[in-house]
């Protein structure tokens, strides 16, 4: 069995994905959306809402609002709203991100740290860089003030190597078998392992890091719907589309128009 300990400095790190001001009107709206990356919207003037759940949050100026990844919900606004947002990802060693754990959105105070953020976003220099990231560790912090315990799992050389490959090697075709036959393991062993290690079936962890790499594609990529449907070895881009959006709540060509907010 596989020894549990608590992360290492190397093991969790921040990936800012994206991060900009914006100001926006009555066409930002989605509905029971999620993404493999966790938003942070601070609210510098207007209103909008954030569902999700049985929980409605009207999003106010001065309030940052942390919305974990994997969480459906939906946004929106009636009029305008202007905030700085950021998209971010805190991955662990088996591949998910730690705020997958939280079920609910978070609020924050924080006129003044909307004000310096927003100003130094702005100014974009070395320095500027990092002040955010600095703000944005201790954001992360606070939040798992409201999470379990955090543990990452030192995995066993098989599931080591099967997590690596199927980073390196994401397809809709992919199996247990094949990668089993790569490593030279049984692939009853493998699963076996990969499920007690993980936390989930084999099966389902291909298929999630296969349509997160779709997601990946659609947010910084030009290639098209069937491009990247070809890409990752689904049979077409209609299943595909089926597939992505039963996971994030859109279809791809509509998830791409959302993503930039």
């Amino acid at each position: 069995m596989p020894q549990t300990s608590g992360p290492t400095l190397s093991d969790l790190n921040i990936n800012i994905l994206c991060g900009r001001h914006v100001v926006l009107d009555s066409n930002w709206y989605a509905n029971d959306i999620c993404s493999p990356y966790s938003r942070i919207y601070m609210v510098t003037a207007g209103e909008g809402v954030l569902r999700y759940g049985e929980e409605t949050l009207v999003m106010t100026p001065g309030n940052i609002y942390v919305i974990p990844s994997g969480l459906r919900f939906s946004f929106s606004t009636e009029k305008t709203l202007s905030k700085t947002f950021f998209h971010i990802s805190v991955i662990t060693p088996g591949g998910y991100d730690i705020f997958e754990r939280l079920n609910r959105c978070l609020v924050f105070p924080g006129v003044k740290s909307i004000k310096e953020i927003t100003n130094e976003l702005k100014i974009c220099s070395a320095k500027s860089i990092f002040i955010i990231k600095a703000f944005l560790y201790e954001l992360v912090c606070r939040c798992t003030d409201e999470m379990d315990d955090i543990r990452i799992t030192k995995n066993s050389e098989p599931v080591m190597q099967a997590l690596k490959y199927i980073a390196e090697n994401p397809a809709a075709s992919l199996t247990a078998e094949n990668i089993a036959d790569v490593l030279f393991v049984s692939p009853a062993k493998l699963r076996k392992a990969f499920s007690a290690e993980i936390g989930i079936p084999l099966g389902q962890y291909i298929t999630d890091r296969v349509l997160i790499k779709a997601e990946e594609s659609l947010r910084t990529s030009n290639l098209t719907i069937k491009e990247i449907s070809e890409a990752l070895g689904f049979c077409d881009r209609y299943y595909f589309s089926r597939c992505f959006a039963k996971k994030f709540g859109l279809p791809p060509a509509e998830y791409r128009k959302k993503i930039r907010t």
